[in-house]
């Protein structure tokens, strides 16, 4: 078991931070004070194949859409349980449906397994954008959390994609 703590303040994450069968894991952070965020990457924390990982009392903020997949500020991949409580999340708006603020994806197989708890949350989802994407979860739980619609981009940057044009 791991316990990551981070004081309050600004973490600016330049790139996606993979974390990868690590074993059972906890983030914890103080609260909206914490905040981590990334400018080029949709994705600011992305877990894979962890058996257990707990997000709760931090702040994550997505960037731009660089991936074929809707991944999230927060993306858990093949991790057996997974829980985000108490945390404030929000993913950039795009002229299509590119990201979400959080996103639990598993194959089928490890899907047959998995939970996801998501509470207490609050959101802000870009323009036409997901606020919590779950693919084969077996059990889920999502309550207590406040959804809200993020800012329009600029018309001059919703243009520049073709999807939206059309």
């Amino acid at each position: 078991n791991a316990l990551i703590c981070f004081q309050a303040g600004d973490y600016k994450i330049s790139d996606t931070v993979v974390i990868a069968g690590k074993g059972h894991l906890r983030l914890a952070g103080c609260g909206p004070g914490t905040r981590l965020f990334s400018s080029k990457s949709e994705c600011v924390l992305r877990f894979e194949n962890c058996p257990s990982v707990s997000v709760e009392h931090l702040a994550v903020h997505g960037g731009h859409s660089n991936a074929g997949n809707v991944n999230g500020a927060l993306t858990f991949v093949n991790c057996g349980s997974v829980s985000v409580q108490h945390a404030v999340l929000a993913c950039r708006g795009f002229g299509s449906r590119s990201v979400a603020c959080v996103t639990v994806r598993n194959t089928v197989e490890a899907g047959a397994l998995s939970s996801a708890r998501i509470a207490g949350c609050d959101f802000s989802v870009g323009h036409l954008q997901t606020g919590i994407l779950l693919i084969n979860v077996s059990r889920s739980f999502v309550f207590d959390n406040i959804l809200r619609a993020g800012d329009r981009p600029p018309n001059s940057e919703l243009l520049q994609d073709k999807g939206y044009r059309a």
